[in-house]
């Protein structure tokens, strides 16, 4: 308030309204418990929506492939136009950049993995979650990271055994030679 009773005008502030969602085909579930089930040689592809009702700029979306999945090379695509997608085998990282303001929308970005193979009583469990940063102001270096929701999956290693010319399939166990199931902490 200035001496003669009057408001000094400050800059306006801007409070952007962006999401983050990443969802998947197989879908998926949202920890250990509901993971949803895989099999080794599927495909599961990743999307990640990010939207904004005011343009937002410097958006790089980010997505570590957890062990156990491969990343489909040429796989990743988006709904806008992208400075750069790239994807870092060292770090198996896969980052998709925006220079270009992003307007009032929704722009997805989408990724393929497959299910690597497995060892005899193998299971393996993934959690996979991404993250999005962009700047807060267009005219500013200060940045936001918005952080997806987790989304699992679970694979278990099949077996089959025939027994008398009749195969059974059996998931998470192995037959020793008497064709007697057993799990794997009994297997020699």
């Amino acid at each position: 308030k200035n001496n003669d009773n009057s408001w000094e005008q400050t800059d306006a502030v801007v409070h952007q309204i962006v999401e983050f969602h990443k969802t998947s085909d197989v879908a998926g579930g949202t920890d250990k418990d509901n993971a949803v089930v895989v099999n080794p040689g599927d495909t599961i592809k990743y999307y990640l929506s990010f939207t904004t009702v005011d343009a937002v700029s410097g958006v790089i979306v980010t997505d570590v492939v957890p062990n156990g999945l491969t990343y489909v090379d040429g796989s990743a695509s988006s709904t806008i136009t992208l400075s750069s997608v790239e994807y870092d085998e060292a770090t198996r990282t896969i980052t998709f950049i925006a220079d270009d303001p992003i307007d009032a929308e929704i722009a997805v970005f989408e990724f393929a993995v497959t299910v690597d193979d497995m060892k005899n009583g193998d299971h393996r469990y993934y959690e996979n979650v991404a993250n999005a940063q962009y700047n807060v102001r267009e005219t500013s270096d200060e940045t936001a990271t918005l952080i997806s929701e987790i989304v699992t999956h679970q694979a278990d290693k099949k077996y089959t055994v025939v027994k008398d010319g009749t195969p059974d399939t059996y998931v998470g166990v192995e037959a020793n030679a008497d064709n007697i199931m057993m799990d794997d902490s009994e297997w020699e």
